[in-house]
């Protein structure tokens, strides 16, 4: 029979620290445990994640047959229907299974009107992802450390039964589905169980994207002719590599015509080393 919990307890099973945002739950926990578990977390957060009892199902899901790799869990985890929230698990086609407790209810979804900040520093409704969320790279906050950059890794729509509309008093306003966590004094907590704790608030909200215009603002023929102009042994190396992509020459006739208007020494550095 297996060990019953009670929420307020700490959750006191074995982790090994792998590295700085990894800890893993060895296999050796559970007899039925399949594989090991693996979270993601730093230690700060890993104290956190120890209050919610979500690493027990972890470790439950490390017990399903077909399993293939370890189970793991993001750094969103926290108590979910019977994987945790942030839980990932992938089974083998044959002897695997299929869980609902996998997908979830509500999937931690914002709603399309969402702005997300992206690592250029423009920002987009999550709604016009759709064509570009694979060549698109999103700000990512970890609040002790510093900003980063991160890939997406899927774009879904789901169309959810409930959702929650937050206004801070700031007057930012955000819509989401429950389940879908956010930073709090208490660490991350669900929507639906935030109430009136204070919420994280990211202080560079962006700018809106605007689409570029389709001339180029600067040529590659304009960066040569720069690198003519300053001469220097790096900016030679430069026009080197800029040159080695000209295949058809097409970049060569536009510095060539454009000479002229430059220092004298310009065209003896062209001449000398490119000609």
């Amino acid at each position: 029979m297996g060990r019953r919990f009670r929420m307020s307890e700490e959750w006191k099973g074995p982790t090994q620290q792998i590295d700085d945002f990894r800890f893993l739950i060895p296999q050796s926990y559970k007899p039925a445990m399949r594989t090991d578990g693996l979270i993601f977390a730093d230690a700060k957060l890993m104290e956190q994640v120890r209050k919610d009892f979500a690493p027990e199902q972890v470790a439950n899901v490390a017990t399903m047959p077909g399993i293939v790799g370890k189970s793991m869990a993001m750094p969103d985890i926290h108590w979910g229907y019977g994987f945790p929230i942030g839980g990932v698990a992938a089974f083998d086609y044959d002897e695997g299974v299929f869980s609902p407790g996998g997908t979830g209810y509500d999937i931690n979804c914002l709603s399309g009107s969402s702005r997300i900040l992206t690592e250029h520093g423009y920002r987009l409704p999550i709604s016009q992802f759709d064509r570009t969320w694979q060549r698109t790279r999103l700000a990512c906050v970890n609040p002790n450390h510093k900003t980063t950059s991160t890939d997406i890794a899927a774009y879904m729509r789901f169309r959810a039964g409930i959702a929650y509309r937050v206004q801070t008093m700031t007057g930012v306003e955000i819509t989401a589905t429950g389940d879908h966590p956010f930073l709090t004094p208490k660490g991350m907590v669900p929507l639906r169980e935030v109430g009136d704790l204070p919420v994280a608030i990211y202080p560079f909200r962006g700018v809106d994207y605007v689409e570029p215009p389709g001339e180029a603002v600067v040529t590659a023929a304009d960066l040569v002719l720069l690198k003519l102009y300053a001469g220097g042994s790096q900016d030679k190396w430069d026009i080197e590599q800029l040159l080695a992509a000209d295949r058809a020459g097409d970049m060569r006739r536009q510095v060539e015509a454009r000479l002229p208007a430059l220092p004298s020494r310009c065209r003896e550095i062209w001449d000398a080393a490119f000609r």
